[in-house]
């Protein structure tokens, strides 16, 4: 499927350039020449710029000067408002020229053509030649080819200078090869309006870094304290999205490599192919898309390695025009199924619960228009303007802003989820320790917290519990009857008790108190006969007085036993022998050493 999108999208491509190339071709009349003023943003060359495409390469500015106009040869197109020609991608080269006039001797003036591009790999600059044919200056080149120390003007933009003193017409002829489109808008400024305009676009230019690399540390902090795949291909999907505006910019060339050309050029590529890549892989593991929309998973990760394996192959030729030709493919073929397939991937996600998706759809929509209208732009459906460049900037930046919201809002989501686990874990852990009938804990509960409690050290008392006179209840007046006594016991159990100390029932009529911190055996005597007391008074049931005793069996930690299961036997003797006694309600393990001694 994945196969079938991309030879779609390669046959559109090449139809889009067929007819880019027929929409060159229009009239051979260039019309009045442009009168050269100075505007405040430039003065557009528009519809005056004639073209003639050169397949072989091969033509010389001293041909196409010296040439016949009638010769079909060297004839210049003028397309009018056509300004991108589907050439680039190895399959020539164009010459371009344009003329304008000067009404009044100026003096001292110095003016730039600027070319939109930042990507042409050789540009060549001739003229200005006056209505005599003489060229009054200099050929000069630039070009991603070049270095950018060696440019004609320090500018991010392919920029010539030339100077105009006396009145008339002049014509200027430029040499463009470029190994991806061009859009063909230059624009003529007077320079010192273009370096004071240059200054707006170099603060936005910051403003935009410093957010995209804001949003990489983020995720670099993010990235060290989850450790998933995730926050590492959002990571990188930030840092090429800062190479590849640097690069798109003329940043890279100007700042980082300007003796090194070959780098800039394979980056204005490979970032965009990178960027495409990691966002896709971002997005799959983001809307967990193998769980929410499988196939769709499965279709953008053979992507990805399809893609990863032909940019391999292609980088290790060294063919620098190779790279960009394939490079440029592989984005495109990104660029194109990506975002449906993320699009569908994200509304299942969102309906299947997962609410941060449609942060990232939101996201997604911003960059998708963004880009789209430079797509618009660079075929020539929409007129050109560096607000389009500013707009894939403003959109990227903006995208990934709100693809770090998301992120937030699915952490959120899943501390969220987790707290509900952990509250679910936590009731199912009660609901096992807790005793269904009376609500206290059941022998389970009990031993949790006798084995935390006995961890600490600190002195414990248990006190063992076993109702006298309930099994008549039971007999008489049924098991109902029986519950309702158990119930109001415990109840009144833990209304004599602190929160630190465990009320626990261990299985019919028998319940155990676990007491932290008290040993003293007159407080607990007094403790045990409240206890007592509790226990005889009536319980009402359905208008009847029903009464149980109690007889108690006390033991203390450690000098007892210093486990539950030895304690629970100390107590349960001491119990024992309360009983038998009858004069008291309970008993302590020292007191049973008394009848013993009488017993021998």
């Amino acid at each position: 499927m994945a196969l079938a999108w991309a030879l779609g999208l390669w046959f559109f491509q090449i139809v889009a350039e067929k007819a880019a190339v027929r929409q060159a071709v229009g009239s051979f009349h260039a019309g009045a020449p442009i009168p050269l003023q100075r505007l405040a943003g430039g003065q557009g060359i528009g519809g005056k710029l004639g073209f003639l495409v050169d397949r072989t390469g091969e033509l010389q500015i001293e041909q196409i000067v010296a040439a016949d106009p009638q010769d079909p040869r060297f004839r210049f197109r003028y397309p009018g408002d056509k300004q991108r020609l589907g050439v680039g991608l190895g399959q020539g080269v164009v010459w371009a020229k344009f003329q304008f006039s000067v009404a009044e001797r100026v003096r001292d003036a110095r003016w730039l053509m600027v070319m939109p591009s930042v990507a042409a790999r050789d540009i060549q600059f001739h003229g200005p030649y006056d209505a005599g044919g003489t060229r009054t200056a200099a050929p000069q080149v630039a070009g991603a080819d070049h270095p950018f120390s060696s440019r004609p003007a320090p500018t991010e933009r392919m920029s010539f200078p030339f100077r105009v003193l006396e009145p008339g017409l002049y014509t200027v002829y430029f040499r463009v090869r470029s190994d991806v489109m061009q859009v063909y808008a230059p624009r003529l400024w007077n320079e010192t309006d273009y370096l004071v305009s240059t200054d707006g676009k170099r603060l936005f230019d910051g403003l935009t870094y410093g957010i995209l690399l804001g949003m990489l540390v983020y995720n670099l902090l993010l990235l060290s304290i989850f450790r998933e795949r995730m926050h590492a291909y959002y990571l990188v999907t930030c840092a090429c999205a800062v190479l590849t505006l640097a690069s798109f910019n003329g940043h890279l060339a100007r700042y980082l490599w300007p003796d090194a050309p070959a780098l800039p050029q394979y980056l204005y590529t490979t970032a965009p192919l990178l960027w495409t890549l990691f966002a896709s892989q971002f997005g799959r593991h983001f809307l967990n898309l193998r769980a929410h929309a499988p196939r769709i998973d499965q279709v953008l990760a053979s992507l990805a390695l399809v893609l990863a394996c032909m940019w391999g192959a292609v980088t290790a030729s060294g063919d620098l025009s190779l790279q960009v030709r394939w490079l440029s493919r592989a984005t495109e073929v990104v660029a194109v199924l990506g975002p449906p397939l993320l699009a569908v991937g994200g509304v299942r996600a969102y309906r299947a619960g997962f609410k941060p998706a449609m942060l990232y759809l939101g996201g997604l929509a911003i960059l998708v228009l963004s880009a789209l209208l430079l797509i618009l732009s660079n075929w020539g459906v929409l007129p050109w303007s560096g607000l389009q460049l500013n707009l894939l900037q403003l959109g990227a930046a903006a995208e990934l802003v709100v693809l770090s919201v998301a992120l937030g809002s699915r952490i959120r989501s899943l501390r969220r989820a987790q707290q509900e686990l952990h509250a679910r874990a936590d009731s199912l852990v009660t609901q096992a320790e807790t005793d269904p009938l009376t609500g206290v804990a059941n022998r389970r509960g009990l031993q949790r917290r006798a084995d935390r409690q006995f961890a600490t050290g600190a002195p414990q008392a248990l006190l063992l519990l076993d109702l006298d006179r309930f099994k008549p209840i039971n007999d008489r007046f049924g098991h109902h009857a029986g519950d309702r006594v158990l119930v109001e016991l415990a109840r009144r159990l833990r209304s004599e008790l602190r929160d630190i100390d465990t009320v626990a029932r261990l299985g019919g009529d028998e319940f155990v108190v676990l007491v932290s911190g008290e040993t003293d055996r007159g407080a607990l005597s007094a403790m045990a006969h409240r206890m007592g007391e509790q226990l005889r008074a009536p319980v009402d049931y359905e208008g009847r007085a029903l009464m149980v005793t109690a007889s108690i069996g006390i033991a203390r930690f450690p000098k007892d036993a210093r486990d539950l299961a030895g304690l629970l036997r100390a107590a349960d003797a001491a119990m024992y022998h309360s009983k038998q006694q009858r004069h008291s309600d309970f008993a302590f393990p020292e007191d049973m050493q008394p009848a013993a001694q009488a017993a021998g």
